[in-house]
């Protein structure tokens, strides 16, 4: 299987496409998994054809394939509401909001053609939808109207929105929107580390992902029981207790194509998953029990992690004593879970 890196787990580097894309050379991965569309700086530094012309150009000459994303793609999300598109501010009205929408996402599709991408990695919005003035219902409504409107273009450019597992759908929930959508245009970014903060088993998701998985967010996870529940915390690669090498052994099972793309983002803070309390239930009132209790044998076989990280304080603005020390862990940590992958389960076609 590839081998590949996401660019998240590097996000205080500050780096452009082309250092991105010279890191990943020098570590002999595969694939560089970026986002062209972010809320706080701007990878790409231009989008006009002739720059993007030269990025495709560096990643073919140094043999790194190039995987490109956006972010929310429900109008109705607040998550939509809060990001920055490729074209211009959010709207407050719903029409607009659709049309900016489409013509992100249209945007979004022609960036992935020029570059060589053959997906756009996307998602609906986050957790909060859950619970938010709208149902749910209605933010996925939003969506897959999006994606009917795209569907000409992805269809003409041969590149499909692979719609991730944001901490937003339940599994069960994706699969019913891709089926809806159309696999032809739509498939699955499989994220490892959002299931758990949703108290859902990454393996089940996993395998009632499968057939429609176009590609990976994989990092580990340390599970633990709390007196509110559960506790996860993201750590490097084979530092967890979900159980990520079987995880990983499954996938070369079940999606043998599909890039493994390392996404980290260790340096965040350990969460609660409060399934004992009824706040939790609101979100998720028709999750078969069955489906729970594989999440419950993870917790029981659980342990917090041991391991040395820098967490930095939350809701404030960094301070300038801690960014240098993150900047090195992000690397470290990443660097190690490359060699994880590759000493562990022999991944990587490089």
């Amino acid at each position: 299987m590839k081998l590949g890196i996401d660019f998240w787990s590097l996000y205080l580097q500050g780096w452009n496409i082309f250092e991105f894309l010279d890191y990943a050379h020098r570590l002999q991965v595969d694939v560089m998994h970026v986002g062209v569309q972010t809320t706080d700086w701007h990878i790409f530094e231009s989008l006009e054809p002739a720059y993007l012309q030269r990025v495709r150009a560096r990643a073919d000459e140094l043999g790194v394939a190039l995987e490109t994303g956006g972010c929310a793609i429900s109008p109705t999300s607040t998550a939509f509401a809060q990001q920055g598109t490729c074209i211009t501010p959010p709207a407050e009205c719903a029409e607009a909001s659709m049309a900016i929408a489409i013509a992100d996402v249209s945007q979004l599709l022609r960036i992935a053609h020029a570059v060589g991408s053959p997906l756009v990695r996307c998602y609906l919005g986050h957790g909060g939808d859950r619970h938010s003035a709208l149902p749910l219902a209605a933010h996925i409504e939003s969506m897959l109207a999006v994606l009917e409107q795209v569907r000409p273009l992805a269809l003409e450019l041969g590149v499909k929105l692979a719609i991730e597992n944001h901490g937003d759908l339940e599994a069960r929930e994706l699969k019913a929107v891709i089926e809806q959508a159309g696999p032809d245009i739509a498939g699955v970014c499989l994220d490892t580390g959002n299931p758990p903060f949703m108290g859902e088993c990454p393996f089940l998701t996993l395998e009632m992902l499968a057939p429609y998985v176009i590609t990976t967010h994989v990092r580990d996870t340390a599970l633990w029981a709390h007196p509110r529940g559960a506790v996860a915390q993201w750590v490097a690669l084979g530092e967890g207790s979900v159980g990520i090498e079987r995880w990983l052994e499954r996938l070369q099972t079940l999606c043998p194509s599909v890039t493994v793309n390392i996404e980290n983002l260790t340096g965040s803070p350990p969460r609660v998953v409060n399934y004992l309390e009824p706040d939790f239930w609101r979100d998720y009132p028709e999750r078969p029990a069955v489906d729970f209790a594989r999440f419950l044998a993870l917790v029981r076989q659980g342990q917090p992690s041991m391991g040395a990280m820098l967490l930095p304080p939350q809701g404030v603005e960094l301070p300038p004593e801690y960014r240098p020390a993150m900047v090195a862990q992000q690397r470290f940590d990443l660097e190690r879970s490359i060699c994880y992958c590759r000493e562990t389960l022999g991944l990587g076609e490089k």
